[in-house]
């Protein structure tokens, strides 16, 4: 049963309210919004999730998930909201609110079920209008500086109502034609963080967009013309799932960047088939590799890519005093190649610093 927003506010404190409740009723209460603008949370992201693709919502196609990281890696939902000109039957008998979102005063309605999950309906025939007028009123009163994070389904990718500069993104589903993602990238050119969670039906022309996401991470197995298309990778940090790959295929990605494709590349984190054997003896082959050598540059890897955050990684996945060393060949600049758990990792040490003789 949906309880009445005015009167759970009624018999609600603000002192006594979770973040999630008082970010609710920060949207028509200027007291619940003053409050959390004086209490300076911190907030690490904004997340507007637009995945869902639950069949019994009729409104999964103007609905979106707000939620924010209070915490690292931490994310609350903070609520549901629908846009529709249509709302259940149910939600017109509730009382009408007013939005405290400057720049937007419409009438809304707003619910909770009995899981205490809330969702608040907006008579609005402008999406792009309302949610950039919710994107600046959780940026003011959290004075979140940064972009938003943006998640989508493959099919809604190219129908997401949102504008501005995204930094991060992340496009679930099952399948999806390259050009699509490379349609969508064009819509949001400053993305610096890309997760691919589908597999692509078709492939990727080279040079493209994608290839140019400074943190790039395809985690569905990466298909053998992916393998192709990594050489004309220009961003830093590559992730993919590696399990089905030939190591065949991983040598030919390795000796491409020592004979100087990939110049940016800073690291490539790759999961591995461990059925498979991947030694260095098979993976290593034609890159003239040796030991770690200490004179040449330090043991652990200074990895800082937000890739990390999304991978169950071992503890000392940067740890490089076990594993094997080669050079590219035009400026001598040192590669590092190790394994930790599921993984490989290969890692460029860029700074000159470590532009030692072997």
């Amino acid at each position: 049963m949906l309880a009445s927003f005015r009167a759970q506010r009624k018999s609600e404190r603000l002192g006594d309210l979770k973040p999630h409740e008082i970010f609710v009723f920060s949207l028509t209460s200027p007291e619940a919004k003053n409050k959390v603008i004086e209490a300076n949370i911190n907030v690490k992201e904004v997340l507007f999730d637009f995945s869902s693709m639950d069949s019994r919502n009729v409104y999964r196609d103007s609905s979106v998930d707000v939620c924010v990281e209070f915490q690292p890696q931490i994310k609350t939902e903070l609520c549901h909201a629908v846009w529709t000109t249509n709302p259940p039957y149910g939600v017109f008998s509730l009382d009408k609110e007013k939005l405290n979102i400057e720049g937007h005063q419409t009438e809304c309605r707003i619910t909770t079920d009995n899981n205490g999950e809330w969702t608040f309906w907006i008579e609005e025939v402008n999406p792009v209008r309302f949610l950039n007028a919710l994107n600046a009123h959780i940026r003011h009163i959290y004075s979140f500086r940064r972009e938003v994070s943006l998640k989508t389904h493959v099919s809604k990718m190219l129908t997401v109502p949102m504008t501005g500069n995204i930094r991060k993104t992340e496009i679930v589903g099952n399948v999806v034609e390259p050009q699509r993602v490379v349609q969508y990238l064009k819509h949001f050119p400053d993305v610096e963080f890309l997760k691919l969670e589908c597999r692509f039906d078709g492939v990727f022309e080279v040079p493209n967009i994608m290839l140019r996401t400074e943190s790039l991470m395809i985690i569905q197995p990466a298909q053998t013309h992916m393998m192709r298309i990594f050489h004309s990778f220009e961003g830093r940090h590559l992730y993919y799932d590696g399990s089905r790959t030939p190591i065949a295929l991983m040598n030919n990605l390795l000796l491409a960047w020592k004979a100087g494709k990939m110049r940016n590349l800073c690291s490539i984190i790759m999961k591995v088939n461990v059925q498979v054997e991947y030694t260095p003896r098979r993976l290593l082959q034609d890159l003239d590799a040796y030991h770690y050598n200490e004179e040449h540059r330090p043991p652990q890897f200074p990895y800082d890519s937000i890739i990390q955050e999304h991978l169950d990684l071992p503890e000392d996945f940067t740890d490089c005093s076990i594993a094997y060393d080669f050079r590219r060949t035009r400026d001598n600049t040192i590669a590092t190649i190790s394994f930790a758990g599921e993984y490989m990792m290969f890692f460029v040490w860029n700074d000159n610093f470590y532009l030692g003789i072997f």
